[in-house]
């Protein structure tokens, strides 16, 4: 059996050897993963901010009956791998001990990783196997997004130890083929996939591994326990929440796939977030190249250059060829060491490559590609042992991809959002009104400011009714937000977060705006009845409070500081809500018509149209973009593409008939003929100060 494996019989105190190593390396991964957690600081995040809290939150306590998309739609996401994440903060950790937590469980994928390596090097347990294996981990650790994420609250990271488990299981499978072992496997990737949707892609890329067995019985046995244990470890990582989407929403994996169970409280269009997917198979094949350049929003949102994909780009091939002609220096052919060996690492690269396919199709999002960038690493080190023999090419090659990976790691943020480690995570002072008096918000802003919920009184509910998502206010939306507001008669108010400030420091929230965003449920805000929440420093500390008698609050400390503004609410004169009904119609014509011009640019088409500032705008998920009109003129603006917002025509002559535009490409300026320029009407020059959100 040792021999079918490709390991070598245990000699006498091979045994210790190997222990000594393994422990010298689980131990120097997870010190180093603290480190860095430490010196990075506590990342908060928008996600953090938007749903991340409140997933915790709503995993442990129902939430259907008092908040309604609360954190958007995220908020309706799987929130079972945020619990953790809750529990430390209610128990008041402290936040560098919450970071270490999660530094400590996130340096698993590390310990994986050198545990693949293993598998995938046959052979006796020699120094170059160990030092083989460590490669591996430092090329996975030596990750952009793997250091952003690491000691933080995204789950990216967090789930990615179980699909990692899963494929070092389904290797390990390979080489000594045990129905356990495969078991395993598919439930771990089962509870992944589960947890997070977008790790799905990681379950079917795994199968191909079954055909790298050695008998057409072993691939139908361990296909049946891959797919039994599999289903056993989604269902049952998803099954509760799942069941309670159904209830409320007729969609147990509310809001994706709404395509085929059209819930009615969302659009039946698909989602599918365009940003980083490649537009043709050139743009796919050059994107391991693209990837490497010190930039933003190439691969994920802040820069992150990585040159590990374009070196097994290059690796991959050699390795193929060397592996089928590479002669010893006898001049005989090399026959590879055992079977299994033959087996493994094959199985391996090409899972990898159908996963790399997947996930350029699906999203090209190198957060939900965590888990095969930490094997890529693996990948790397073991591959660079089959393809260059002689040990100086190899000392050049390991040094220089090492330095490369540092100099990346330092080029990028080491967070998204970086703040001082402190007593707690978010550092709240709720004045008693708040704490004893449930209320029901009305949030219009982005983020929904979800992850105050847990701090108000209890019996108190969050409707996000503005910001990436915008709430219809007829259908199923509008039914469901009345109920609630009939519900909660009195004690309904808005929040929304405030950075703009006065010269004396005091916030300068636009009511006039507000009001806007609110018409449509036939609300006003009441200025007599305002409250701040101040947020010092971009969310970096929170102090909630304000005079009882009075609605300003004390001096800003500086301009960076950010304010949660809330007011209570007045109904809305009819009169209002008839002129307000009558505009929109004729935005919704203009709007109609220029998604008609690009169908497959604007997508999900016909979303929400909402008054915002000085006209009326739509958000398109898909691609970013947001469609608005200022005065009689529409103007389009793509994040992060557009610096400003782009001259479309004016709302009359659209409004007439549809106007002539260029569809641009999705990573490509809307229209250089379109920008701002000598040509551009003089209103226009002034709406380059009014950013959407």
């Amino acid at each position: 059996m040792d021999r079918l494996v490709g390991a070598a019989p245990s000699a006498p105190g091979t045994v210790g050897i190997i222990a000594s190593w393994r422990v010298f390396a689980y131990l120097s991964s997870t010190l180093a993963a603290v480190a860095w957690t430490l010196y990075a600081g506590k990342d908060l995040n928008w996600d953090s901010l938007n749903y991340h809290l409140y997933a915790g939150f709503s995993a442990l306590n129902d939430r259907f009956s008092t908040d309604y998309f609360a954190a958007s739609l995220q908020g309706y996401l799987n929130p079972y791998a945020h619990a953790p994440f809750y529990l430390m903060v209610q128990a008041q950790w402290p936040s560098w001990a919450i970071g270490t937590a999660f530094a400590c469980f996130h340096a698993l994928n590390l310990w994986l990783c050198y545990e693949l390596a293993l598998t995938l090097i046959p052979g006796p347990a020699r120094t170059k196997t160990q030092c083989t294996a460590l490669l591996g981990m430092a090329l996975a650790a030596l990750n952009p997004v793997f250091l952003q994420e690491l000691g933080s609250s995204f789950n990216d990271i967090s789930t990615s130890v179980l699909v990692v488990g899963g494929w070092v299981a389904l290797a390990k499978g390979l080489h000594r083929p045990s129905w356990q072992r495969w078991a395993l496997g598919g439930l771990l990737l089962g509870a992944a996939a589960a947890l997070k949707l977008s790790n799905a892609i990681f379950c079917l890329a795994s199968a191909p591994m079954l055909l790298f067995l050695t008998s057409g019985a072993e691939r139908l046995r361990y296909a049946g326990v891959l797919c039994v244990a599999g289903c056993l470890g989604f269902f049952g990582a998803s099954g509760p929440w799942a069941y309670r989407l159904w209830q409320e929403f007729g969609n147990p994996y509310f809001p994706m796939l709404n395509e085929y169970f059209k819930s009615p409280h969302l659009t039946s269009a698909p989602f599918k977030h365009l940003r980083f997917v490649p537009e043709s198979v050139v743009d796919a094949f050059l994107r391991p190249f693209q990837m490497a350049w010190p930039i933003a929003d190439v691969h994920t949102e802040p820069r992150a250059p990585d040159i590990r994909y374009a070196t097994l780009m290059l690796l991959i091939p050699a390795w193929l060829f060397l592996n089928r002609f590479r002669v010893s220096p006898a001049g005989a052919p090399q026959i590879p060491d055992t079977a299994a060996s033959f087996r493994v690492l094959p199985a391996v690269v090409l899972s990898v490559c159908i996963a790399w396919i997947l996930w350029l199709w699906t999203s090209g999002n190198s957060r939900y590609f965590l888990p095969m960038s930490c094997i890529a690493g693996v990948l790397i080190a073991v591959l660079l042992v089959n393809v260059l023999r002689g040990p100086r090419a190899m000392a050049y090659a390991i040094a220089g991809l090492l330095g490369m990976q540092a100099l990346n790691a330092y080029m990028s943020p080491s967070r998204w959002t970086p703040a001082p480690w402190d007593d707690q995570w978010f550092d709240l002072q709720i004045p008693e009104r708040f704490q004893t008096a449930p209320y029901l918000y009305l949030s219009v802003s982005s983020p929904s400011l979800s992850f105050l919920l847990p701090y108000l009184a209890p019996g108190s509910g969050l409707i996000n009714i503005s910001g990436t998502h915008i709430l219809d206010p007829d259908g199923a939306n509008g039914t469901k937000v009345r109920e609630l507001m009939a519900r909660n008669r009195g004690r309904v108010r808005m929040i929304a977060e405030v950075h703009l400030v006065t010269r004396d420091g005091a916030p300068a929230p636009a009511i006039t705006d507000y009001d806007h965003r609110l018409q449509k449920f036939g609300l006003r805000v009441d200025p007599a009845d305002c409250a701040y929440f101040r947020v010092i420093g971009d969310f970096y500390s929170v102090v909630v409070g304000s005079s009882e008698s009075s609605p300003h609050p004390p001096p800003a400390k500086s301009t960076g500081d950010t304010y949660a503004f809330t007011c209570g609410l007045h109904p809305l004169p009819t009169v209002d809500r008839v002129a307000s009904h009558e505009a929109q119609e004729h935005a919704d014509v203009v709007f109609n018509r220029i998604e008609d011009s690009c169908p497959d640019f604007f997508s999900p088409r016909r979303p929400v149209t909402e008054r915002k500032n000085m006209g009326w705008r739509r958000i398109y998920v898909n691609t970013d973009t947001q469609l608005w009109t200022y005065n009689d003129l529409v103007l389009a603006l793509r994040y992060p593409i557009d610096s400003q917002p782009v001259y479309l025509g004016k709302m009359h002559d659209w409004g007439q008939k549809t106007q002539s535009i260029d569809c641009p490409k999705r990573r490509a300026p809307f229209s250089e003929r379109a920008s701002f320029s000598e040509k551009t009407p003089q209103p226009l020059r002034r709406a380059a100060n009014v950013t959407p959100e």
